[in-house]
């Protein structure tokens, strides 16, 4: 399968708002984001067949969810300072959080 990631950087390099692209992603992901959360931890009672497709369906709309709210959060020490320098010198705070 292949990734996602690079996709979602090209949608959030391209994605041009007065807020800027970071926070527009961020803002419209986080109320689907949790839905998807809670349906993929949440089972209806289903027989047992239709129960694994349900979990493999909210698990994937999890993790495809997940990479378009990640991988903008992942790039903002990028987008916030204008020099190399201090990118490099800012924390990577989104691989402690």
């Amino acid at each position: 399968m292949l990734s996602r990631n690079p996709f979602m950087g090209i949608i959030a390099d391209r994605t041009k708002a007065s807020l800027g692209p970071i926070f527009v992603l961020a803002a419209l992901v986080g109320l689907p984001f949790a839905g998807i959360f809670w349906m993929t931890f949440t089972r209806p009672i289903l027989n047992p067949p239709h129960a694994l497709v349900y979990a493999y369906v909210t698990y994937f709309l999890l993790m495809a969810i997940y990479t378009v709210n990640n991988v903008p959060y992942c790039a903002l020490n990028g987008v916030m300072t204008a020099t190399s320098m201090s990118v490099s010198a800012s924390p990577p705070t989104a691989s402690w959080l």
